[in-house]
């Protein structure tokens, strides 16, 4: 009984520094996001966004030098960049909301959803209580799509929060539940899901605070009530 006992503990001693490193960031499995889309700009670095209709993705703007039509490619029913079950379909960019740095992509046809690829829907609004939404994000070492729990905070709140008190219109922000996850410096475009709906996506990388959070989330809630 003690040998197992202590093989378990050794076994546990051995896994926590690796668990650590990830910074409470776990890795995704192949159909636990389906709905996430890696984007590939001819310039800059990639991105992932969100497949919100069979035929249409939502990205961050910040990676295109132009506004319409800057073609790219994506990938669908991604785990990381390289592993992906539908690898590249070269397509456009037919909408720019430059500011709110938000992009919509065209597919040259209609996705049939699967256990791997299916559009999410976006929230008709955002309820604050939520007590824990999840934001999928890219790790620009390693290249894999990561999931880790968050909160979310209104435009008011989240001033109340930060120093600059500076929340741009249609923002919103989150923070890390752990308040130790640094999110990548030079990809955005992670989604903030709430109850199995779409809510925001860091579309801008700006840090408010002095430690990694909060973030800046563009509140996709209103994307449809916007002139």
């Amino acid at each position: 009984m003690a040998s197992g006992f202590t093989i378990l503990l050794l076994a546990t001693v051995a896994i926590l520094p690796e668990v650590k490193s990830m910074d409470w960031k776990v890795p995704v499995a192949p159909g636990e996001v389906p709905f996430i889309a890696v984007i590939e700009p001819r310039f800059g670095v990639p991105n992932i966004g969100a497949l919100i209709t069979p035929n249409t993705i939502l990205g961050p703007h910040r990676h295109l030098y132009s506004t319409k039509n800057e073609f790219c490619d994506v990938k669908l029913g991604c785990t990381s960049l390289e592993d992906c079950a539908i690898e590249v379909i070269r397509t456009y960019v037919f909408y720019a909301d430059t500011i709110h740095s938000l992009m919509k992509i065209k597919l040259p046809g209609e996705i049939v959803s699967s256990d791997l690829i299916s559009p999410i829907a976006i929230s008709p609004s955002i309820d604050y209580s939520y007590p824990i939404c999840t934001y999928v994000g890219l790790d620009e070492t390693s290249g894999v799509i990561y999931t880790t729990p968050v909160a979310i905070f209104d435009p008011q709140s989240c001033r109340d929060r930060i120093v600059t008190k500076n929340v741009p219109r249609g923002q919103a922000c989150f923070d890390d539940i752990t308040s130790t996850t640094s999110h990548p410096g030079t990809t955005v475009g992670g989604s903030i899901v709430c109850n199995k709906a779409l809510v925001g996506m860091m579309t801008i990388r700006r840090p408010l605070g002095s430690k990694p959070g909060p973030h800046l989330m563009c509140d996709l809630t209103n994307l449809n009530k916007r002139p």
